[in-house]
């Protein structure tokens, strides 16, 4: 059905084209499921992927005229949703007449969703749908944009290589946060966008028509043939990525069974954290975590946490990262041994040479779950580029932002990421909340066999309608109601009064909790209850600590 909506149709009547397409949208074509040597111009599909790169905008040739050489017969084309001028073999444009007009476009660099759990992937059984066929053009348009003035220029694609000279293509860098064997490009290419809020790291679905060949038109050094160009004619921006949560998905409803959700996922986690129940009940509130607001130096929300005395043992770090990751749509684990910490890039820098960002593991977008494994730090020295992730690491927890290097300068992104860490000892990194595990001797059993036994409980339907519990809940509207408010002050004066030591972001991680302790029971206002009940797990987690 999709194959039916072409650039020209949708040219004619937009409005019909829109209406279709509200209809066909699942139906159409994903271009992951499609190798890019199988594209053919102008064929509708559909991406799901982040921003990870914002080029300058381009101008094309809205309208022109091309001339029948032959005939002499003149007439007036479009070039919007097209990746070059429509010319026959005896047709010549004619770009100075007066039926020429240049129009804006402004192309944005996506892969596909960093840190993506194979859970939550999409995939289409109409991959498989023949492509539709366009009139391949007979040159291609151009833009070179390295002056003020944007000039417009036409090129042939004429190869520079001698005829039947073989070509091995060198390896392209897609510019991936975190590599997979999934890793997929492609530019997109929005027209007429009155919407300027469309950001670097936003997760996006877009329908358009694809272009894997010819000419590059956007100054993006990665060639169709290995990111096609998709000319958007629709495009979403997208909460979350969590494909059993969908616009039917009746959220009061999971509200409302929220309490028995919660409490078959702390039994998964309490035999997880080795029969520890508040290390579960921590845990499921970490999982939950969602800035909500910025106020000044303040990020309202976040509630990253450190679960500290661990066994130090890859089996038990590693297990509980992939049983995590069966329960949010993206996550990634980080070993910090030294070799990663004085190796990798966390953070994203800019390459002036190629006008390009090059990314880093930290450019993801809101609700990536980063688990760090801090007890693969061993005795070492931490060389420059270690000191420096150290200290992203630490901006990431404190301030939820990144700093992108631009050279002679940095630039704070802000993100939405949460982040466990489990260590041995209490963590080096400023984390909102430190739990000590206390594991129940009595009922632990080998870790192989503890990690076995968690994933056979949540087995589906349990495992599926936990998953749409976590994304129902931490997007979920909250409410503090006034005379809660008062309670709340008068408490923390009283804390700080018995506890000097209590810093304010100590107080606020305390808000915080209430707050998520209300959702994962499905409360959407905080009650002097709830209040108190957070107040009695804070208590218990000091008191560990002490």
């Amino acid at each position: 059905m999709s194959n039916s909506l072409t650039v020209d149709a949708f040219l004619a009547d937009p409005a019909a084209g829109a209406d279709l397409l509200s209809r066909i949208w699942e139906e159409v074509p994903l271009l992951d499921d499609i190798p890019a040597h199988s594209i053919a111009d102008g064929q509708l599909l559909r991406f799901r992927g982040m921003v990870q790169d914002m080029p300058n905008p381009v101008f094309y040739y809205d309208h022109y005229s091309v001339q029948n050489s032959k005939t002499g017969e003149v007439s007036v084309r479009r070039g919007k949703y097209r990746d070059g001028l429509i010319c026959g073999p005896e047709e010549i444009p004619m770009l100075e007449s007066d039926d020429t007009t240049s129009a804006e476009r402004r192309p944005f660099y996506c892969v596909n969703v960093p840190a993506l759990n194979s859970w939550s992937r999409l995939s289409s059984k109409y991959s498989a749908m023949p492509p539709c066929s366009t009139k391949r053009s007979a040159e291609d348009m151009d833009v070179d944009d390295t002056d003020a003035s944007k000039r417009l220029r036409i090129s042939n694609g004429a190869s520079n290589e001698p005829d039947g000279a073989a070509v091995t293509p060198a390896p392209v860098n897609l510019h991936v946060p975190i590599p997979s064997d999934k890793d997929r490009a492609c530019v997109i290419h929005v027209y007429d966008s009155t919407d300027e809020s469309l950001k670097v790291n936003d997760i996006i679905d877009v329908v358009g028509f694809a272009y894997s060949n010819g000419m590059d038109q956007d100054c993006v050094e990665v060639p169709p043939s290995v990111a096609p160009r998709l000319h958007a004619i629709a495009l979403r921006t997208l909460s979350h990525v969590n494909p059993l949560v969908t616009i039917a998905t009746d959220r009061q409803q999971v509200l409302e069974g929220a309490a028995a959700l919660r409490s078959e996922l702390h039994l998964a986690l309490t035999q997880l954290f080795l029969g520890d129940r508040l290390a579960a009940d921590f845990a499921i509130c970490h999982l939950l975590a969602n800035v909500y607001a910025r106020r000044d130096i303040d990020v309202c929300g976040k509630f990253s946490l450190n679960l500290f005395n661990v066994p130090v043992d890859p089996a038990y770090t590693s297990g509980v990262y992939d049983l995590l990751s069966l329960l949010v749509s993206k996550s990634h684990f980080f070993p910090m041994s030294l070799e990663n910490m004085n190796t990798s890039d966390l953070v994203p820098v800019k390459d002036y040479e190629n006008n390009r960002l090059k990314s880093g593991v930290l450019q993801l977008s809101d609700r990536t779950h980063i688990v760090l494994d801090e007890t693969k730090l061993e005795a070492g020295k931490l060389l420059e580029r270690g000191v420096k992730n150290v200290q992203a690491l630490n901006t990431l927890l404190t301030e939820q932002t990144v700093n992108y290097d631009f050279k002679f300068y940095n630039v704070p992104f802000a993100t939405n990421i949460p982040v466990l860490v489990l260590s041995e000892g209490k963590s080096l990194l400023r984390c909102d909340t430190h739990v000590k595990l206390v594991p129940d001797s009595s009922g632990c059993g080998s870790i192989p066999d503890t990690l076995a036994a968690v994933k056979a409980y949540l087995k589906e339907p349990l495992l599926s309608s936990v998953r749409v519990y976590l994304t129902v809940a931490s997007t979920s509207e909250f409410t503090l109601p006034e005379d809660m408010s008062e309670t709340i002050q008068d408490d923390l004066v009283a804390m700080r009064q018995a506890n000097p030591q209590l810093t304010p972001a100590d107080m606020h991680s305390h808000v915080v909790l209430a707050r998520l302790l209300a959702l994962s029971l499905g409360q959407t206002r905080l009650t002097k209850e709830l209040w108190e009940q957070a107040t009695r797990l804070e208590k218990l987690r000091r008191a560990r600590i002490v």
